[in-house]
């Protein structure tokens, strides 16, 4: 017997030795199942790891490293040499890698849609060119859901502009039906079924605001989305600016807050907001709109807004509507009373000191946050303004 015939005897014996377990090791070497060289085996935990790191890191070397492992142990059977392979094999660790890819892309772009993942993109490329070698047409044997396939197209910036658009499109019906309803449902919308799945106040609010400016429903519109942070309402109205035209969102935003047409909300931070960028945009009323505004809150019993309007009133020197700021000393509402107090030692009203002499000392009204009394403080101000004036 030859020496080649004696080793290759040899090695056979020695797998038989093994029993069923050097069976398994053949037949697990046939299926392309053993880690390769220079590849580490990766579990279920290591795999979970990779997935928050490509979701969550800003470090653009980080997440592309992160993209390629978890590529490279769902796909491992088509990588000429693969960096991370499933531990022992594990099929169900394979698959899990496929599934975690996906979400975790997914995850990134609801938080992380507006940074330009370049190396991301670098990677996808490479990956793609490095699988089509060896698996070629039989990438679909490997990955028969397509997970690696939609991975590949959310990971790209192109792709995941794509992918933003294609989303908050099949969003549109719900977000159609919450416009049918309130702000509130539609602020839910934003930050609830469109903010899962993208970044709510990039991608989601404009959105939404494009659809309320476009069917005029600015009473929607403040209530929903400019009567939040300062920063969110600035930059939301920016946007809506630059999709609709500056001047015809101001030309609409001022015929809303001054044409008379429909009662304002209760959204003071909405009004400023709306009021500031009417006068950068050279687009605030005149007295004689200030006044029919006021006169329309009052009418509709409206506090917050017919105080809003009061400050801008009193801070234009409007004094078309002094009888009716004198009229408003005698209003049921507290926060009036108070506001029209104030207008009066603003705007120097004499007519009115007699009123607020003796309001200084009569006015009901007690705040229990302070247990005392407003408009009686107020007018003790303005009595003491109008004397100075006087």
């Amino acid at each position: 017997m030859s020496i080649r015939h004696g080793v290759f005897a040899l090695s056979l014996a020695g797998v038989v030795g093994l029993g069923g377990t050097g069976c398994s090791l053949l037949m697990r070497a046939a299926k392309g199942e053993l880690t390769p060289i220079g590849a580490d085996g990766v579990g279920y935990d290591g795999v979970a790891t990779l997935g928050r790191t490509l979701a969550e890191t800003d470090e653009q070397a980080a997440f592309a490293s992160a993209y390629r492992e978890l590529s490279s142990i769902y796909l491992y059977k088509c990588m000429d040499k693969p960096t991370k392979v499933p531990e022992r094999g594990d099929p169900a660790v394979r698959a899990q890698a496929g599934k975690t890819l996906v979400a975790a892309l997914q995850r990134r772009t609801a938080t992380r849609a507006h940074v330009a993942d370049l190396a991301l993109d670098a990677e996808v490329a490479a990956l793609d060119a490095e699988l089509g070698k060896k698996c070629g047409g039989g990438l679909g044997k490997q990955d028969p859901d397509g997970l690696w396939a939609k991975a590949s197209a959310i990971a790209t910036t192109e792709g995941r502009a794509k992918y933003i658009e294609s989303t908050v499109q099949g969003l549109s019906p719900r977000l159609d039906d919450a416009i049918a309803k309130d702000g509130h449902a539609v602020r839910r919308w934003v930050e609830g079924e469109c903010g899962r799945e993208l970044p709510a106040w990039e991608y989601c609010a404009p959105f939404a605001g494009q659809k309320l400016v476009a069917s005029q429903r600015y009473d929607v519109l403040f209530v929903a989305l400019l009567d939040g942070t300062p920063q969110q309402g600035e930059a939301l109205l920016g946007e809506l600016a630059t999709r609709v035209g500056k001047d015809k969102l101001a030309d609409e935003v001022r015929e809303y807050l001054l044409g008379g047409k429909s009662p304002l909300p209760s959204a003071p931070r909405a009004l400023d907001l709306t009021a500031s960028f009417l006068d950068q945009a050279g687009r605030w009323g005149k007295c004689e709109e200030h006044a029919a505004t006021w006169r329309r809150t009052l009418a509709a019993g409206e506090s917050v807004t017919g105080q809003w309007v009061l400050d801008r009133i009193a801070a234009e020197g409007c004094r078309n509507v002094d009888d009716a700021i004198v009229k408003a000393l005698g209003s049921d509402d507290a926060g009036i009373r108070e506001r029209a107090v104030w207008a009066v030692g603003e705007l120097k009203l004499q007519k009115a000191k007699k009123h607020l002499e003796r309001m200084q000392w009569s006015d009901p009204f007690m705040s229990q946050g302070c247990w005392c009394y407003p408009v009686r403080d107020a007018a003790k101000q303005a009595v003491n303004k109008l004397e100075l004036a006087g």
